[in-house]
């Protein structure tokens, strides 16, 4: 029930258009139910021709896809999937035709979300040294294949509580920045291909799920986190009452060993498998199979152990 969603679209006008829409849910990452609506995407827009604004909450740029997976808890993130939602000025323009339609969208937006859950905390969060700056080139071919690059980048500095002078210290800064592909290939209803490979420096900063996790200050400078991720998933409608899904995503902690610390994480890799009895009208049944495999660092000599 808590995957119940509520979703709202507005178009309005011929040669300008207008509108906005509104995404909820009832989820709150507990196992009870929860009865607090929660918001997904809100955003109005304006468009004329190959032009489009949009402003308000939406899907990162940075690593835009989403793959077939039931687990919607998870979507693959900590294994690849890196993107998310988040407050946005996003500008779109895209033209071509049947055969070649590119596009390109840019966003301007938070990097980080704010961490005031109590008085030990006040402060021990990012803040923007300018705004998120996040890009995707994308193509779509033949109005069904698609590839596109995508990028983010912004400086941040750390707010944290200095234990000596008890007061809020925000000197020190680093910058957040990746760059990402995905591919989708719809080449035959047998075998449909969807997958992105991300990279990037201190991703976790800027909310984004990478595994390597926030940067750390040792030495008086930060530590830059690094990540490596991937993941695809192929899908086979062997019938119309019938489809089976296959995915795999990876991400591995890039960063320089010597800055591992007990209990960090090194890698996270995920498998998983899923039957989708299409029923009618909207409606289906699906059942997975999901193996999560994490390396984590066990002893202070790097020596890393496998925890299925």
């Amino acid at each position: 029930a808590q995957h119940s969603r509520l979703v709202l679209d507005i178009s309005k006008g011929t040669d300008i258009k207008a509108g906005g829409k509104v995404e909820m849910d009832f989820y709150s990452g507990q196992h009870d139910f929860n009865v607090r609506p929660r918001m997904r995407l809100g955003y109005a827009f304006l468009s004329k021709k190959c032009f489009e604004i949009r402003v308000g909450q939406q899907w990162d740029l940075f690593s835009p896809l989403n793959p077939t997976t039931n687990n919607v808890n998870a979507n693959m993130w900590y294994t690849g999937n890196m993107g998310f939602r988040r407050p946005q000025i996003q500008l779109i323009c895209k033209k071509g035709n049947d055969m070649f339609a590119p596009m390109i969208q840019i966003s301007v937006g938070e990097t980080a979300k704010e961490d005031f859950l109590s008085a030990a905390t006040l402060g021990d969060d990012n803040k923007s040294g300018m705004p998120m700056l996040q890009g995707l080139l994308s193509a779509k071919i033949m109005k069904k294949y698609e590839i596109g690059i995508s990028f983010v980048n912004a400086s941040l500095k750390k707010h944290y509580n200095n234990a000596v002078t008890q007061k809020i210290d925000s000197s020190k800064s680093f910058s957040t920045n990746g760059f990402g592909v995905n591919i989708t290939l719809p080449l035959h209803k047998y075998f449909e291909f969807k997958g992105e490979v991300n990279s990037g420096t201190n991703l976790a900063n800027a909310s984004l799920f990478a595994i390597s996790g926030a940067t750390v200050l040792k030495e008086n400078k930060f530590i830059d986190k690094k990540d490596m991720g991937m993941w695809f998933n192929i899908t086979s409608k062997l019938s119309d009452h019938l489809h089976v899904i296959l995915g795999y995503g990876t991400d591995k902690n890039k960063t320089a060993e010597k800055y591992f610390a007990k209990g960090n994480v090194t890698s996270n890799t995920t498998i998983y498998g899923n039957l989708t009895f299409p029923i009618s009208n909207g409606f289906s049944l699906a059942l997975e199979v999901q193996n999560i495999a994490t390396k984590v660092v066990e002893e202070m000599d790097n020596t890393v152990t496998t925890a299925p």
